[in-house]
C-alpha cells in the first residue's frame, strides 16, 4: 500500500512472472507531507526508491552512494531493472565517480566504462555524462593506480565525447590528502 498523510493512496500488485520495476507516480499539493509503503505480502517485494519532486524547474539530484562501490558494479546489474529505471529518471547529466575501488579492475576498466556510458545512453541517448577521476588516498601504495586510473578516465571520456574533470587535480595532486590530516581538514583513514 501507498500511505500520505496516514490515507491509503492505493495497493499496488508487485506480483510478476519475472524481475521488473513497476511504476507508480502520485501527483499532490506542495507542502509537508509523510510518506509510507507498507508491504502486505509475505513474498520478497524489493522497494528501490521513491522520487519527490515539485513540478517547478529546478535541479535534481540523484546520488547512489554506495561505499567501496566500483565501476564493475554498474554493469552488472539487471538490465531489465536499471533499464527502465533510468529511462524514467529523466537525466540530463550523469557524473560517475567511482575510483578508488577500481585498483581491484585495470586489466577491464576502460571496457567498463564503455559499458557504463553505452547503458546510459541506451536509456537516454541525449545524457550528458562526465567522468571523475579517482580522489587522493594520501601516501598510499594504491596512488600509481590512481593516478593510471584517472589517465585512462580522461583518454575514455574523449574516445565517447564525454566530459572529464580531474578530482585529484582540482584536490591539490597526489598526497594532498596527507596535507589534510596534518592539517586537522581529514580523518586519518584517507577517504
Amino acid at each position: 500500500d501507498v500511505v500520505l498523510d496516514g490515507t491509503k493512496l492505493t495497493s499496488l500488485d508487485s506480483e510478476a512472472p519475472a524481475r521488473a520495476v513497476g511504476i507508480y507516480r502520485a501527483e499532490f499539493a506542495d507542502g509537508p507531507h509523510a510518506f509510507d509503503v507498507v508491504i502486505q505480502s509475505k513474498k520478497y517485494v524489493r522497494l528501490l526508491g521513491g522520487v519527490v519532486e515539485r513540478e517547478t524547474p529546478g535541479v535534481v539530484v540523484d546520488q547512489l552512494g554506495v561505499g567501496a562501490m566500483s565501476t564493475r558494479c554498474i554493469p552488472m546489474e539487471d538490465p531489465a531493472v536499471s533499464a527502465p529505471m533510468l529511462a524514467y529518471r529523466r537525466y540530463d547529466l550523469v557524473i560517475l565517480m567511482t575510483g578508488a575501488a577500481d585498483i581491484f579492475s585495470m586489466d577491464i576498466h576502460r571496457d567498463l566504462l564503455r559499458q557504463v556510458i553505452a547503458l546510459h545512453r541506451q536509456a537516454r541517448p541525449d545524457v550528458s555524462f562526465l567522468l571523475v577521476s579517482p580522489p587522493d588516498r594520501g601516501q598510499s601504495q594504491v596512488t600509481p593506480k590512481l593516478l593510471t586510473l584517472g589517465k585512462e578516465r580522461a583518454e575514455i571520456a574523449a574516445e565517447q565525447g564525454t566530459g572529464y574533470w580531474d578530482l585529484l587535480a582540482a584536490e591539490g595532486g597526489p598526497v594532498w590528502m596527507m596535507k589534510c590530516i596534518q592539517r586537522d581538514m581529514a580523518l586519518s583513514d584517507q577517504i
